[in-house]
Parts: C-alpha cells; sequence; structure tokens
C-alpha cells in the first residue's frame, strides 16, 4: 500500500520583503510633507473702513492720490477755516523720484484737515501703477507725522490705509 506523502513545506524567504520595507518606510516618511493652509483676507480696503453705517459724527477720510504728475488731495481743507475740497499738487514736469513730490505741501494740508475736522477718520492712499513703490513709502510716511518748526512731531494720521486706484 501506498502512502500519501504529505507535500513539504517550502521554506519562505522573507529577506527580499524585510529588505523593502525597511527601504521604502524611511523613504515615504521623508517624502510625506503635511500641507499648511493658510487663509489670507484679499479684500481691497473700501473708502468706508467698515464705519458708513454707524451713526453718530461724521468722519472726514481725506484720499490721496498719487500720480505721475502728482498728487491730488480730496475731502480736504486748503487753509483753516475753509470748507472740504480738493486740492492739487503737481509736479514741475513728471515725477520721477519721491524728492520731486511737495510733501510739506502735503503735510500741512493734512495737518489743517485733521485740525477742522478734530482728527476724525483716516487717510487713504491710491497709487497708480505708474508711481515707484518708495514714493508710496514716503507718502505714508508723510501722512503718519510732520516735524514743526521748532523741531517738535505732530502726529496727522498715524495709519494710512494703502487702496487700489481703479
Amino acid at each position: 500500500m501506498r502512502h500519501s506523502v504529505p507535500p513539504r513545506p517550502t521554506p519562505v524567504d522573507t529577506t527580499p520583503i524585510l529588505g523593502l520595507v525597511a527601504i521604502l518606510i524611511p523613504m515615504l516618511l521623508m517624502a510625506y510633507a503635511p500641507q499648511v493652509l493658510a487663509v489670507i483676507d484679499s479684500e481691497v480696503p473700501s473708502l468706508c473702513a467698515a464705519r458708513c453705517g454707524e451713526g453718530g459724527p461724521a468722519q472726514v477720510m481725506p484720499k490721496l492720490t498719487l500720480t505721475a504728475r502728482g498728487v491730488t488731495l480730496e475731502q480736504v481743507v486748503a487753509h483753516p477755516g475753509a470748507a472740504l475740497g480738493t486740492s492739487e499738487l503737481p509736479c514741475a514736469g513728471a515725477c520721477r523720484t519721491a524728492d520731486d513730490y511737495d510733501w510739506a505741501a502735503v503735510q500741512d494740508i493734512l495737518a489743517a484737515t485733521r485740525a477742522e475736522t478734530d482728527g476724525s477718520g483716516e487717510v487713504f492712499i491710491l497709487p497708480t501703477d505708474d508711481v515707484p513703490y518708495e514714493t508710496v513709502v514716503e507718502a505714508m510716511d508723510a501722512c503718519r507725522e510732520r516735524t514743526t518748526p521748532d523741531g517738535s512731531t505732530e502726529a496727522l494720521y498715524p495709519y494710512p490705509v494703502l487702496g487700489a486706484w481703479l
């Protein structure tokens, strides 16, 4: 009588699998880069500055438009006691650098406006596309404070709002 012989178990060689795992796991861990999501507020500041619907005293918000031809100030007083209006401060020729603009006159007009309106509101700076970055920075500095003739500094509009000229 013949006996059936049970099949012999073949040895399983796990060395290649272990080698593959030893290589792949560190590679997968190094390749994993956690995704970080950031939310950026991309709203263009409006001339209303989120205070249009509020009751109470009206705020005067000067608008300073920078172009390659000069500065236009709206919602300002030209001198103490005057009504709100528009002031044009053109450059002699084309304004090529920040030094070509009349920042002292801008500061005088903003100081008169701040004094007449009891310092209410903010100032909006609206540069056109052809205005260099250095000029925008100089305009922001000119709107924040000015140096008086006696050497002291006078705050004008400490937080200018930079907007897009549309």
